[in-house]
C-alpha cells in the first residue's frame, strides 16, 4: 500500500503542468499503485486570501474523496484564517492544512503559527509547512522567494504537543539540520520528495528516523516515478518500507 502524502492540483503560477484534473491524477496514482493521495491546490500559493482556490479544490475532489483528501491552504497573514479553517473543517472534512509561509509573507516564529496549533489541535487538523514550491534557482527574478526557515519547528513542538506538523519539500541538508527534532518529536513528520542523493532515503532514516517519514510524489510538479523510485533503491527492511509507504502517513491522521 502507498499513500502519496503530498500531491496538487491546480494552475502552477510558473508552468504548465500534465496533470490538470482528479481524472488525470487518479490515472496517474493506478499506474503507480497509489491508493490515497493528499491533495494541495497549487493555485493557492499566490492568492492572498486562498479561499477560492479552496473551494476549487474541493470541487475538483468531489466524487473522490475515498482516494483524494483535500489539503486546504490557509495564509495566516490574511485577516479571517481562523474562519476559513472552521468553513473547510466543518463544511468540507478537511483533515489537514497546508502553509506557505513564505510567499505569503511571515515565519513560523510568528505567533499566529502558535495561534493555528492551539485552534488545529482540537480539530484534529494536521498541519503541513511547505518549505519551498520550486527550486529557488529557478525562480523568475521578479519572484525569487527564499526557502521557510525550518528551526522554529524545534520550539513549536514542544509548546503545541498535541498538534500534527508535517515538512513539505525540505531538502536533506534542511532535514538533517533537524534531525535531532525529528527524532525527539511525536508530533512532527517530514515527506520526502525533495530528498535528493544516491541513498538519501536509507540516510533520513537512520538520522531523522523512520518512523518520521512520509511517502510523496509533489505531483505533477514532479515525476511520481522519482519518489517510487526512492523506495526501490533505498536499503530498508520491508517494515521500515511499509512505515514509510503509508503507516506512518496513516498516523498523522489517526484520531487523538
Amino acid at each position: 500500500m502507498r499513500i502519496d502524502c503530498n500531491a496538487n492540483l491546480g494552475p502552477f503560477p510558473f508552468r504548465r503542468l500534465a496533470i490538470t484534473d482528479a481524472a488525470d491524477l487518479l490515472a496517474e496514482m493506478d499506474e503507480m499503485e497509489v491508493e490515497q493521495a493528499w491533495v494541495g491546490s497549487l493555485e493557492s500559493v499566490l492568492h492572498l486570501d486562498p479561499a477560492a482556490a479552496n473551494d476549487a479544490l474541493f470541487e475538483a475532489l468531489d466524487g473522490h474523496r475515498e482516494r483524494l483528501l483535500p489539503q486546504p491552504t490557509l495564509n495566516l497573514a490574511c485577516c479571517g484564517w481562523e474562519r476559513e479553517l472552521e468553513r473547510c473543517v466543518s463544511e468540507h472534512g478537511a483533515r489537514m492544512v497546508r502553509l506557505y509561509p513564505n510567499y505569503h509573507g511571515y515565519g513560523l516564529d510568528d505567533s499566529r503559527v502558535g495561534e493555528l496549533a492551539k485552534v488545529a489541535t482540537p480539530c484534529q487538523v494536521a498541519v503541513a509547512i511547505c518549505t519551498r514550491v520550486f527550486d529557488e534557482r529557478s525562480h523568475p527574478p521578479c519572484c525569487s522567494v527564499p526557502p521557510v526557515d525550518l528551526e522554529p519547528l524545534s520550539e513549536l513542538t514542544v509548546a503545541w504537543p498535541a498538534c500534527r506538523f508535517v515538512v513539505y519539500n525540505a531538502l536533506i541538508g534542511e532535514a538533517l539540520a533537524l534531525a535531532d527534532t525529528f527524532q525527539t518529536a511525536s508530533n512532527l513528520w517530514l515527506e520526502i520528495s525533495h530528498l535528493e542523493g544516491a541513498g538519501v532515503l536509507g540516510m533520513a532514516s537512520e538520522q531523522v528516523g523512520v518512523q518520521s517519514l512520509l511517502w510523496g510524489t509533489y505531483t505533477p510538479v514532479f515525476y511520481p516515478e522519482a519518489a517510487a523510485l526512492k523506495l526501490v533503491e533505498a536499503d530498508l527492511t520491508p517494515s521500515q518500507l511499509a512505515a514509510i509507504s503509508a503507516a506512518n502517513a496513516q498516523a498523522v491522521l489517526q484520531d487523538y
